[in-house]
């Protein structure tokens, strides 16, 4: 269902004489605040909220139980639910978080989560029941790198695919990307990167290529920043990798990075292709991820000696 907005009036306590009164302000303020709260959660995490909240309306309506104001006894039993359906307690967690949002969205108080002691103990207890589910992510180094352009230059493994998963790990090593920066996380997902985003000093002898990043996790209110990929004069090389995937597979709008039906290539078709590789090539696929990428750059430039606040800045 649908949230419901924001209430267009407000109360306002005057702190002087702690009185009440109604504030409706000037005509169309109340549109225009509820605009702004919406605006006030990132896309991803309206998207990660809206998921928490379908699973809790339907475990409402089947027990019987009123959604709103949300009650410690409520929400003591849902995460008892989500547990014993398999979901770990940081995901339960982040449920309840999204729950909280829920509440205050609707125009009520903001539940006191924190200061439930029931509550409490219950997501201790079952972070405790699981354990310790701490993943294992080793960094993708330069090395490693450096076999990942070997298999994928093999003949016979298709060349678009090829240069795409090049021009990809390159992109992520080199201007130390998160996937989610690169790649939409499932299908129909707006793109994060288009070749618009895209530009370089030269079509036809390029030494650099610059990257718009519009937006992450990290940056909830969108200061474009430029990624400039450089030749690197080595071996592995982003501009070399990016200027082979643009040659073989021209157009001149759409996603950055696509298959050659024209759908992007999503971040678990990617990722499931890096460990295919890494199998291949003798090495435990289960200890990387996209993120092995980032995580392999900051390692490499750290042991380059490149200083920590120069890390941090290209980082972002």
């Amino acid at each position: 269902p649908r949230l419901p907005n924001p209430p267009l009036q407000s109360q306002a306590r005057c702190c002087q004489c702690s009185s009440t009164s109604s504030y409706s302000g000037p005509p169309h303020t109340g549109r225009s605040c509820s605009g702004l709260f919406r605006r006030g959660l990132a896309d991803s995490s309206a998207s990660s909220y809206a998921t928490a909240q379908r699973p809790f309306l339907s475990f409402c309506a089947e027990c019987n139980i009123t959604p709103l104001p949300l009650s410690e006894h409520t929400l003591c039993l849902f995460a008892a639910f989500l547990a014993n359906q398999g979901l770990q307690a940081r995901t339960i967690q982040a449920y309840l978080s999204a729950l909280r949002h829920f509440q205050i969205s609707a125009g009520l108080p903001a539940p006191p989560l924190s200061s439930w002691p029931w509550l409490h103990y219950i997501t201790r207890g079952i972070r405790r029941s699981q354990g310790s589910s701490h993943r294992v992510r080793l960094p993708i180094t330069a090395s490693i790198m450096r076999d990942l352009m070997i298999r994928w230059a093999q003949p016979g493994g298709g060349g678009l695919k090829n240069q795409l998963f090049q021009a990809v790990a390159c992109t992520a090593f080199f201007g130390f990307f998160r996937m989610g920066e690169l790649l939409p996380e499932k299908a129909g997902a707006p793109p994060p990167m288009l070749l618009s985003d895209l530009s370089t000093d030269s079509h036809s002898a390029p030494s650099i290529f610059q990257l718009l990043w519009r937006r992450s996790k990290t940056d909830p209110f969108g200061k474009e920043v430029k990624v400039t990929l450089s030749r690197s004069g080595k071996e592995i090389c982003p501009v070399k990798t990016m200027s082979s995937y643009l040659t073989i597979w021209p157009r001149s709008k759409g996603p950055l990075f696509i298959w050659e039906d024209g759908n992007p290539l999503l971040k678990e078709q990617f990722v499931a292709g890096v460990r295919k590789a890494l199998a291949e090539g003798g090495k435990n696929p289960d200890c990387f991820a996209g993120h092995s990428f980032r995580i392999g750059a900051v390692t490499t430039a750290a042991a380059a000696g490149v200083l920590a606040h120069i890390i941090k800045n290209l980082g972002r």
